[in-house]
């Protein structure tokens, strides 16, 4: 996940790519932004682009799948839609 201030859309003007990992960090240490980072140990995989999205996607739908979906200790939080359910 990337926590950015406002002030980082002037950046992302710039025509020097949006990859995040490759162009837009680098880039910020370039111009003298100030960076930080917090160790993360959990899963974490980089969906960047459409085929790293469709193969996370296809990991997770194996028996068993990579990630456990329903563990207690790390719920997934969302926010419900309150449109009726569809007719078909």
């Amino acid at each position: 996940m990337y926590v950015f201030y406002i002030v980082l859309l002037d950046v992302l003007r710039k025509d020097f790519g949006l990859d995040f990992g490759n162009n837009v960090i680098l880039k910020m240490k370039e111009e003298g932004m100030k960076i930080f980072v917090f160790p993360f140990e959990g899963y974490w995989r980089d969906v960047g682009d459409i085929a790293s999205y469709y193969k996370l996607n296809m990991k997770l739908n194996k028996d068993p799948p990579e990630l456990n979906l329903f563990n207690s200790k790390c719920p997934i939080r969302t926010h419900g839609s309150k449109n009726p359910l569809q007719d078909y």
